[in-house]
């Protein structure tokens, strides 16, 4: 039992909404079929809560979600941060394996885990959206190699699940707890990469520009326009061609981010439900989502029934085919929560 309850944790890092998701996969994996939950099924559930509800939630509100052009593309960018993370975990797993990184720290690990980074405390803002949705986590703090303060993160365990990636650190070794201290898991350099591609610092009145690497410099005097001396910058995102993504989009099948939310509580849940037991699940009232769901059934795309005076509600096939059937055949891409 010790085994399971550390493995719980590790999974869902005791968040209950996740909790309740991989109990409620594992119950019907194993459970239901009179099965013990082993620590292969809460691993898989984790991977199946990745792939099946988190994996989805970048294409779906990016594609089908009313709101501005601003916060799609901010999604995007997040959803791009995770994407460069990710590589950099695997190009570092990669050179451990082939001892081009690391050194004798490594030697012996032919799996080496790399669920874990470390960055400079001043870059956790920049986690924050993905940490929000549990993509990311701060797991600790310490210090590095060089005595800098630095923080620990992980990566989702359903994500390490599906990447590959074994989840944590060697056990048995005396240095272990340095593990993910080691330079090659500082991913500040990485960061920063990214954000010279998809951010620029720009003045709102001369309209110069200026490479992320100056931010603490401007930012130090006021965010005035070294250029100028008159204007004030700004970090913006360069979203241009996600902008010619977002026109070639059929606005006809956009709809409120909330509406969103109620077809995918019901397409998760798969029974008929009280608008007051939707509404404990997407965070609104039950009045509001009685009423929406009285919008989505003109549209086709959730069906109403009554018994005992009391109304239920279902999605229908069109709905899951409009909106859901990528999470069907493992498609779609990383996501993050509001």
């Amino acid at each position: 039992m010790a085994d399971h309850y550390r493995l719980l944790f590790e999974v869902t890092l005791n968040v209950p909404r996740l909790i309740g998701y991989v109990l409620h996969y594992c119950y019907l994996d194993r459970i239901s079929k009179r099965l013990p939950i082993s620590t292969a099924s809460i691993r898989l559930a984790a991977q199946k809560y990745y792939e099946t509800v988190v994996a989805q939630y970048f294409n779906r509100m990016n594609r089908f979600a009313m709101e501005p052009f601003e916060r799609k593309l901010d999604r995007h960018n997040q959803q791009q941060m995770l994407r460069a993370l990710i590589t950099e975990a695997r190009n570092v797993r990669r050179g451990i394996t082939t001892g081009q990184i690391g050194g004798k720290f490594f030697e012996g690990l032919t799996n080496p885990p790399v669920s874990h980074f470390a960055v400079n405390p001043s870059m956790e803002s920049l986690l924050s959206s993905l940490e929000l949705n549990f993509l990311v986590t701060k797991y600790h703090e310490m210090r590095d190699k060089s005595g800098k303060d630095v923080s620990i993160y992980a990566f989702f365990y359903g994500l390490c699940e599906t990447e590959r990636f074994p989840w944590g650190y060697p056990r048995g070794r005396r240095d272990d707890r340095s593990y993910f201290v080691q330079r090659c898991f500082n991913y500040n350099a990485a960061i920063q990469q990214f954000l010279a591609k998809s951010q620029t610092i720009r003045c709102d009145t001369c309209g110069a520009c200026f490479g992320m690497e100056k931010r603490d410099t401007i930012e130090f005097y006021k965010w005035r326009c070294p250029e100028c001396q008159t204007g004030t910058c700004s970090v913006v995102a360069l979203g241009d061609d996600f902008g010619r993504e977002m026109d070639a989009l059929n606005k006809d099948t956009m709809l409120p981010p909330v509406e969103l939310e109620i077809l995918e509580t019901l397409n998760e849940e798969g029974v008929p439900m009280r608008a007051g037991e939707v509404a404990t699940l997407v965070d609104a009232t039950y009045q509001l989502v009685g009423r929406r769901t009285s919008k989505l059934h003109e549209l086709g795309l959730v069906h109403k029934s009554s018994k005992d005076g009391i109304t239920r509600s279902t999605i229908t096939d069109t709905a899951k085919q409009r909106y859901f059937s990528g999470a069907e055949h493992g498609e779609g891409e990383v996501a993050q929560d509001e």
